[in-house]
């Protein structure tokens, strides 16, 4: 199915570019670099070769999908995206059911995307884009919405709304991604792809707090999920985001409980023991600490 009078194409099996004869490879190469382009397909089995393209977001429904950039590899499962710079050559491997999706964003919209003020912290200095760091990360409410929005949109044939949708996401990913360059710079490390490395590792820990912070994971835990010594991702974690992983998981349930009590009518006791306060003294001491007020009190001005 191809959608040609928004700009948009839209796939629902993937181009094997290296497979193609050479006058069709050229016709295809320069719809990426005119169009924009979504491929999404479900499949079991896939080997993808290494490739470039223009500015591509990455994701999965469902599934995991692989990639190898050079000598690193990386993988996308639910939930996460994955930035991919312009021109950067990559291979790919799906071995399970995976519902993958791809948009691939031509260059009148990768050079607003990467210079629109908010989305870099510098859109003064293009180079400064080129340096923004490849890591699969979580997609954010925004973006997860807006991708969400653009696969009904595509499905039910809407196609301005869903190139609409996929500008939306691409806006806010490309924030997120942008939005780690200091924590890429803080990393105490001297060469730039260390750092990278770095920055995709700690982002494991990170996350891995995410899925349930309820739990506590300790240092060991987090120190095996993103392969460095108790030491060093302490070190690191603390340098790339200015708290330790302890920190980070208090200041998080906070913030959670802040919103559900906000935002919803869960009892105030139920809400700090849904994010594992082991009491609710516990639990109103620490909300009481970071926002100057008790949880009870926040909640009565909600009502």
């Amino acid at each position: 199915m191809e959608g040609t009078a928004t700009g948009l194409d839209y796939e629902r099996e993937t181009v094997h570019m290296d497979r193609l004869p050479e006058p069709e490879r050229r016709r295809q190469a320069a719809r990426f670099d005119s169009r924009l382009r979504v491929y999404h397909y479900e499949t079991g089995r896939e080997t993808v070769a290494p490739h470039g393209g223009p500015l591509t977001i990455k994701t999965v429904f469902r599934g995991t999908e692989r990639f190898a950039f050079g000598g690193r590899r990386l993988v996308v499962r639910p939930g996460q995206v994955l930035l991919v710079p312009h021109g950067l050559v990559y291979g790919s491997e799906i071995a399970e059911p995976t519902e993958t999706f791809s948009a691939y964003y031509p260059a009148p919209l990768r050079q607003d995307l990467l210079q629109e003020p908010g989305a870099d912290p510098e859109p003064a200095r293009p180079a400064r884009t080129a340096s923004l760091p490849l890591a699969p990360l979580r997609a954010g409410p925004e973006a997860i919405r807006a991708l969400a929005a653009s696969r009904t949109a595509l499905a039910e044939g809407e196609m301005a709304r869903a190139e609409e949708c996929l500008i939306e996401a691409a806006r806010h990913v490309v924030a997120r991604v942008a939005g780690l360059l200091p924590a890429l710079d803080g990393l105490p490390a001297a060469s730039p792809a260390v750092r990278e490395e770095l920055l995709r590792r700690v982002l494991r820990a990170r996350e891995h707090i995410d899925d349930d912070l309820s739990r506590e994971a300790g240092l060991g835990e987090l120190s095996a999920v993103a392969c460095l010594s108790r030491f060093h991702l302490l070190r690191s974690f603390r340098a790339a985001f200015g708290e330790t992983p302890a920190a980070y998981r208090m200041r998080r349930r906070l913030e959670v409980a802040r919103d559900l009590l906000r935002q919803t009518d869960r009892p105030v006791n139920l809400v700090g023991q849904s994010l594992g306060f082991a009491s609710h003294t516990a639990f109103t001491r620490r909300f009481r600490l970071a926002f100057g007020v008790t949880p009870s009190a926040l909640r009565r001005r909600a009502i």
